[in-house]
């Protein structure tokens, strides 16, 4: 027979467990629900290919370039225009001195950098720029010019020619396109990855010129850095070494910046590796592969939200379930009275 002391208790506790459980349950749906669909997108994004587009009639094409005190251009590298491109420079100062971004006129040539101010000066009142343009601190302009003909693949310098900060490391460069060529676009992220992390150019006739536009989209700074050789692996241990001896084309990516173009030459159809070479970013897995010519595995399918959000479901309903059946017990243990106290007299 059961003992009437014991189920008063039990059945208390049975009823705060229930009451517990029901609402971790209704907490657990609900959180479940709203984190599941970015959780979907998230791993649909990652599995994604960024398939290269071919770039290289002439057209109209935008940069924005930012100056700053150091003294120094952000980016400090520009490209992406074929000859014959009009190209317009969105021009801000985020410092306290005035600066000037001034282009060389002159292709394929190197400024000497020990060069004085009043040397700089007559250089390019002799030789003439592209653009040259003022900017006063905290003020913002535009620029425009067209790319010279037959200019693919040249390179002309920018500076600024506010005495002394040339001297300082206040130059650039800006390529033009080697076209034709492929353009890709890859995102370097705050949380130590290439997105997409598969590169996809379509060929048949080599050797190619591609030019992939790095952007850094998080905090964080990071390289994008592609093997030189064709269907090699590499490892943590050994990748550094690599790259020092076969990098094909390596930039730097400054946080938060972009894009930055990395500008390289295929010869041969196969898969070709990329990493960030910041120290513990390969090794956290901020890596990828550029298919050229040949088709990259087939991607597993993402988990749709459909599929996170049922899971959601099911692990709530278990623990509802197990409320209920607290509940339940918790009733059937209070048909027992408790037992009534004899009085002393």
């Amino acid at each position: 027979m059961t003992d009437p002391t014991r189920t008063a208790p039990i059945a208390r506790r049975l009823r705060r467990a229930a009451a517990a459980l029901g609402v971790v349950s209704c907490i657990v749906m609900a959180l479940g629900l709203v984190a599941a669909a970015p959780v979907s997108a998230a791993m649909a994004q990652s599995n994604a290919i960024g398939y290269g587009h071919l770039s290289s009639a002439p057209g109209s094409v935008s940069f924005n370039v930012s100056m700053n005190d150091t003294p120094a251009f952000n980016p400090g590298n520009l490209t992406g225009a074929p000859s014959g491109s009009t190209v317009t420079l969105n021009l801000s100062n985020k410092g306290l001195y005035n600066h000037t971004f001034t282009l060389s006129k002159v292709a394929n040539f190197q400024i000497p950098r020990g060069w004085t101010p009043a040397q700089l000066q007559s250089w390019f009142a002799a030789n003439g720029s592209l653009v040259n343009v003022s900017v006063l601190p905290g003020a913002s302009t535009t620029a425009t010019f067209v790319v010279p003909n037959n200019t693919a693949g040249y390179t002309f310098e920018y500076v600024s020619l506010v005495p002394y900060q040339f001297q300082a490391g206040m130059l650039g460069v800006f390529t033009v396109l080697a076209g034709p060529g492929t353009v890709v676009q890859e995102q370097a992220t705050a949380d130590i990855r290439f997105v997409p992390d598969v590169l996809q150019v379509n060929a048949t006739t080599y050797p190619i010129v591609v030019d992939v536009a790095v952007t850094d989209v998080g905090g964080v700074g990071h390289t994008f850095t592609i093997s030189a050789l064709a269907n090699v692996t590499v490892s943590a241990a050994n990748y550094s070494t690599y790259f020092q001896a076969h990098a094909l084309s390596s930039v730097s990516v400054g946080p938060g910046s972009g894009p930055y173009w990395a500008n390289f030459t295929i010869d041969h159809a196969g898969t070709y590796e990329y990493v960030c070479l910041i120290p513990g970013h390969f090794a956290a897995g901020m890596f990828g592969t550029l298919y050229v010519g040949v088709a990259p595995p087939a991607a597993a399918a993402p988990l749709s939200s459909a599929i996170v959000q049922a899971g959601v479901l099911l692990a709530g309903g278990i623990l509802l379930a197990i409320a209920v059946v607290l509940v339940l017990a918790a009733t059937w243990a209070g048909r027992f009275a408790p037992p009534t106290t004899p009085k002393h007299h």
